[in-house]
């Protein structure tokens, strides 16, 4: 047939949230501390910003999985479900092979397999590294290194502080579990993810947009003598294609009887 111009359809990312909480510095403090107060209060605000976008996250990725549920159907095609005892790694071959299937609806035939990445709970990598067979960061490791033609400490990735290893050459991180306790903040309750032990997801499945400042206005304290500093962060999260989030639930795991909702927690709106 004739040549023809593919339509393009551009999707836009809002920045719904915002921080931008105000931390003062009252000139006593700065004068009795003997290392410098900006530095270290514009590192633990850079420590705030950076748990509320992953808690944001998480909680934006797993409420598409949950909302999605139902009685009659459960957690068919949703999730994986832990059997009663043990069965850790069978989870996360099952959730990845998921992931293989794509999203057929989009037309996605499979989620690439090097943009996969598993985010487990500290106790989820207690069982997996528990059971027989399953050693993140060993064996499958020293083979990657091979495959590089570099085995040496200097060789290994990088991947955050919070990098533990693979598993089949899928990343694997480590989200404390102040972290899901926010993310569970972030749909209106602590315990509202409680239930999730990991999450296997491709990194095309979640749109992420983030304005940073490079730097964090001061000005004087209008509570008294002293700085204060203005931090203003936005970002956005987007689900596009929730067949690339899979959850691993804790055994007989009950569909959500009500749709959740993310807000931020303690929003001025």
């Amino acid at each position: 047939g004739a040549a023809e111009i593919p339509q393009v359809i551009e999707y836009d990312l809002n920045l719904l949230y915002v921080f931008d909480q105000v931390f003062d510095l009252p000139e006593v403090q700065q004068d009795m501390c003997p290392v410098s107060i900006y530095d270290a209060t514009t590192k633990n605000i850079g420590g705030r910003v950076a748990t509320e976008i992953n808690a944001s996250t998480i909680a934006t990725q797993l409420a598409a999985k949950y909302n999605a549920a139902d009685t009659a159907n459960a957690w068919t095609n949703l999730a994986v479900i832990l059997p009663a005892d043990g069965g850790y790694y069978e989870a996360v071959q099952t959730a990845s092979t998921m992931l293989d299937d794509g999203d057929q609806t989009n037309g996605i035939q499979a989620f690439p397999f090097d943009e996969r990445e598993i985010i487990m709970r500290p106790s989820f990598r207690g069982s997996l590294l528990s059971a027989q067979g399953v050693l993140i960061g060993g064996s499958n490791y020293a083979q990657s290194m091979l495959a590089r033609g570099a085995v040496s400490p200097e060789a290994r990735k990088e991947w955050g502080n919070m990098y533990c290893g693979e598993i089949d050459a899928i990343p694997c991180y480590i989200a404390p579990s102040a972290l899901w306790t926010r993310a569970g903040d972030w749909a209106g309750s602590a315990t509202a993810f409680d239930a999730t032990q990991a999450i296997v997801c491709a990194a095309s499945a979640t749109d992420r947009g983030i304005s940073t400042q490079d730097y964090i206005k001061t000005i004087d304290s209008p509570d008294g003598a002293g700085k204060r500093l203005q931090p203003k962060t936005r970002w956005g999260i987007n689900v596009c294609y929730p067949a690339g989030i899979v959850p691993i639930l804790a055994n007989a795991t009950a569909a959500p009887e009500s749709q959740l909702t993310i807000t931020a927690p303690g929003s001025k709106g």
